[in-house]
């Protein structure tokens, strides 16, 4: 009975040595877990500010990793959040430059900039494919992409001083998305107060921990994967009734709601970085244009049959795209709403993934022709 006991209690010894062992780099900082256990790609469509390959930053909270390259397969950003049934898989294969943007290469100088959130740099689709990379085919000058997963209109004007203006481009395009960008306004209010306690929290031992990173990658292979979609995803879906996306299943990641007083207010602090950017924009000799991104739903919306308890059958289109438009005339900005491109080119194939809440190839293409003529137009180019 004694050998039994002192043998048991070994083994006990062992593995709380060897747990002991194993946590200890997590411990030191040395080794981040989360990125052992869940890889790169795993990773990659994930919350920015949750993503261990992103590095900390004291005025803009996250950036990309400096020269970071990472490879592999992702799913669309709705499938866990909505519990979409489907097993399709994204190709992943992102590289980022000496600042940590999606550049092919690093740049001293553009002709034009590109300022904005996913929309314009999201893992999901091929760097040729970029509407960076189509405009700069198309207008045949350097574009310089400075787009950030999660960054709200307080990021991107940090974006403009700190990298897009030492450029010198002539033109700085700020993406607005109507989907998050106020809501990325207000988190980062929020936060950039209390910036080094959250830090601690999203990084922080529990975060980087062997145990904990091995527990959730047990979870995710002992799950069952999903034969139908759950009422969430059901709710939020939507079939395409003509065109070449015919009897295509989209999901819709943002609700056509009206503007409550939280989103005005936050509109209008928008509306005072951007009249703020393009003042120091003009100071540099730059011309600053604000590009209106609508959700899915609004470009989708009269294409679709609704399920019998479709949420989205009853959500409305607001009138953000006119009240940015309005302001801007008066603001003698440039403004390019998308909503028309986008929708004029709904009846082909899918502008938007129909599993995650950002453009396609085809939509980045369409996009970048859009800005094209746009600048053109305008004398721009």
């Amino acid at each position: 009975m004694k050998s039994w006991l002192l043998n048991l209690l070994l083994a006990i010894a062992t593995v709380a040595l060897l747990l002991m062992l194993l946590e200890l780099p997590a411990a030191l900082r040395l080794l981040d877990y989360r990125v052992v256990f869940r890889s790169g790609p795993a990773l990659a469509t994930g919350k920015p500010w949750q993503n261990p390959h992103n590095r900390m930053d004291d005025e803009l909270l996250w950036i990309h990793r400096p020269g970071q390259h990472i490879t592999g397969t992702a799913s669309g950003d709705m499938v866990a959040w909505l519990g979409i049934a489907t097993d399709r898989r994204y190709p992943v294969d992102v590289s980022y430059d000496s600042n940590g943007f999606r550049n092919p290469r690093d740049l001293d100088s553009a002709t034009v900039a590109l300022v904005g959130d996913s929309f314009l740099e999201w893992s999901n689709v091929a760097q040729q494919d970029l509407l960076g990379s189509v405009l700069e085919r198309r207008l045949g000058v350097p574009v310089a992409n400075l787009s950030q997963a999660g960054y709200g209109p307080h990021q991107e004007r940090i974006v403009l001083s700190r990298y897009a203006l030492p450029l010198r481009p002539r033109v700085v395009v700020w993406e607005f998305f109507e989907g998050n960008d106020l809501a990325d306004l207000n988190r980062y209010e929020e936060w950039s107060g209390n910036w080094t306690r959250i830090q601690s929290d999203l990084g922080g031992f529990s975060e980087r921990s062997f145990l904990n990173n091995a527990y959730r990658m047990a979870r995710m292979v002992a799950s069952t994967r999903r034969t139908t979609d759950a009422p969430t995803a059901r709710r939020r879906s939507c079939t395409i009734t003509a065109g070449a996306a015919r009897d295509s299943t989209v999901y819709f990641a943002y609700p056509g709601i009206p503007l409550r007083e939280r989103e005005r207010t936050a509109l209008a602090k928008t509306q005072e970085l951007v009249a703020d950017g393009q003042a120091e924009a003009r100071q540099h000799g730059a011309q600053l244009v604000l590009m209106f991104i609508p959700t899915k739903f609004r470009v989708y919306r009269d294409r679709c049959s609704y399920p019998p308890e479709g949420e989205a059958k009853l959500w409305v289109v607001n009138d953000m795209p006119e009240r940015l438009a309005t302001w801007a005339a008066r603001q003698n900005l440039p403004f390019l709403d998308l909503t028309a491109a986008l929708t004029a080119a709904a009846g082909g194939p899918l502008l938007y993934f129909p599993d995650d809440g950002h453009w396609t190839p085809r939509g980045h293409q369409v996009a970048a022709d859009t800005l094209a003529t746009f600048l053109h137009a305008t004398g721009l180019d």
